[in-house]
């Protein structure tokens, strides 16, 4: 579909797809793009360059969104009006982020590969605010309508690797509870 309508070839790898304004946002991880496509003709009408190897996007508002990366320690800020990146929240140790949740002004992020944080991030100052230890490699986050973040820990590779989920709570940006998840 992609090549059909851009005369280009997508890339390699398609991440993820968030919607947003109209517009579907591809995320190109090892080619370090985002494409803002026409949810109806699929062209691309904007490209978001600049990036190491993106993940996902979330969007604070149309002027405003964020971008994870798997290899950079930092998740790119970026103006969806001119597709640029413009700025950007340093990780510090965490180099691999992955999917993101809202939760009024604070943005919870899922540090993946051989982490075990979920970092908080205050949208209106681009700052970490706290940093939540969780299971081994946290890569996926929901919020549910009660205010709780669930956040899917694979345990890592390791022989003692333990899957697990956790229950955080959004308001106090903190572990409620977790569960282990055993392979029987």
């Amino acid at each position: 579909i992609f090549l059909r309508a851009n005369g280009a070839k997508l890339g390699d790898v398609a991440q993820s797809m968030t919607i947003h304004g109209g517009r579907g946002y591809v995320v190109v991880n090892n080619s370090g793009v985002v494409y803002a496509i026409d949810l109806s003709t699929f062209e691309v009408r904007g490209v978001i360059r600049n990036l190491v190897s993106p993940r996902y996007v979330l969007f604070l508002s149309d002027e405003k969104a964020y971008v994870t990366d798997l290899y950079a320690a930092r998740i790119s800020i970026v103006d969806p009006r001119t597709n640029a990146v413009v700025g950007s929240v340093d990780t510090g140790s965490h180099k691999s982020t992955e999917r993101m949740v809202r939760f009024g002004r604070y943005v919870f992020v899922c540090c993946w590969s051989y982490d075990d944080t979920v970092l908080v991030i205050d949208s209106q100052t681009d700052e970490i605010v706290r940093e939540i230890k969780v299971g081994r490699q946290p890569d996926s986050m929901v919020l549910d309508r009660n205010g709780k973040v669930w956040c899917l820990c694979g345990g890592g590779l390791s022989a003692d690797a333990q899957a697990s989920l956790w229950r955080i709570d959004a308001e106090r940006q903190a572990v409620e509870r977790s569960f282990r998840l055993d392979e029987n």
